[in-house]
């Protein structure tokens, strides 16, 4: 029974990519669900624009599909972003079972590109 994205939209669902400055000029961001679950977040960059950045290179190794779902040493699963080179962009929050993992990584892959940005001033 999943969602067309159009259903998703009319029915209030709003992922956002959410900026947040940390301390002195320290920014990240994560890709937030519509129920406020973090689904991705990144390093620290040294500029908001960095960061802008930094969406971007995300968008794009998303929609080339280079997520890596891995089983942690505690059973738990959690998904991988990589870059063109393989090397690790970020890693998603853990999941109790693959199927939720899954999810997960469908969620990301179906919204990243048209996800709203929003900024927060400090961590919540």
């Amino acid at each position: 029974n999943r969602l067309t994205d159009d259903e998703v939209l009319m029915r209030g669902y709003t992922v956002k990519w959410v900026f947040i400055k940390r301390e002195v000029d320290y920014y990240y961001f994560e890709l937030r669900a519509s129920n406020g679950e973090k689904l991705l977040g990144s390093i620290d960059y040294t500029s908001l624009s960095g960061a802008k950045n930094g969406i971007k290179t995300h968008k794009t190794n998303i929609q080339r599909n280079n997520i890596v779902i891995s089983q942690s040493k505690n059973g738990s699963y959690y998904f991988k972003l990589l870059n063109g080179s393989k090397q690790l962009l970020c890693t998603g929050e853990s999941y109790p079972t693959k199927s939720g993992c899954e999810s997960a990584v469908d969620s990301v892959r179906r919204f990243a590109e048209t996800a709203v940005v929003v900024q927060q001033d400090d961590e919540e």
